[in-house]
């Protein structure tokens, strides 16, 4: 488990990583152990998920969706978001000769995680309290969205020293992944 100074480190690096400062990538521990360390940011996005998960059900709950069901099978799907990414990309870093970077770049890719959470739960939870009007939730959505691929890029991009293309692809990769744990925790409802 990492300390204080790791984690503030960390969350420092994600938000200048955020401003397009590539040198920041050197602040994460790219260590074995800082690579173990780096999914305690699961442990701290993690209560607040729980909270939108709440407020998900609460919105959207009917007869059908039972919260002994609702809330396991969302939680095996977001140890799954942060299990299933790493283990892809093992191969994948050997095949584009990036294993020394790997470290490096799941580190950062994990750290950054916070911040993308700091970003999306608060906008998530104005939604679903209706704060934030519906018409509204679709482009906002997407605008965020859209902002946060680019900052995996840039991170995937800086951390295992790729051409954007290339990067893009890895990004591309993460995204149909989280799409495909998504859907599929939804049908298990």
């Amino acid at each position: 488990m990492p300390n204080q100074t790791e984690v503030a480190t960390a969350v420092y690096a994600a938000y200048r990583l955020a401003r397009g400062d590539a040198s920041a990538i050197e602040y994460f521990d790219a260590t074995l152990s800082g690579f173990w360390k780096s999914f305690f940011a699961a442990v701290l996005i993690a209560p607040f998920y729980l909270m939108l998960l709440f407020g998900r059900h609460m919105v959207t709950a009917s007869d059908a969706i039972e919260p002994l069901r609702f809330y396991p099978v969302e939680m095996i799907g977001y140890v799954l978001a942060w299990v299933t990414f790493p283990l892809v990309m093992i191969p994948l870093a050997d095949a584009l000769d990036r294993r020394k970077l790997f470290f490096r770049f799941l580190v950062a890719y994990n750290r950054s995680s916070v911040l993308q959470q700091a970003v999306m739960l608060p906008i998530s939870y104005l939604l679903l309290g209706g704060i934030i009007p519906g018409e509204l939730a679709g482009p906002l959505h997407l605008i965020i969205v859209g902002a946060i691929l680019f900052y995996i890029w840039f991170i995937t991009r800086t951390a295992l020293e790729l051409p954007g293309i290339t990067a893009a692809g890895i990004v591309f990769i993460a995204f149909v992944i989280d799409y495909i744990i998504i859907v599929l925790t939804a049908s298990m409802h």
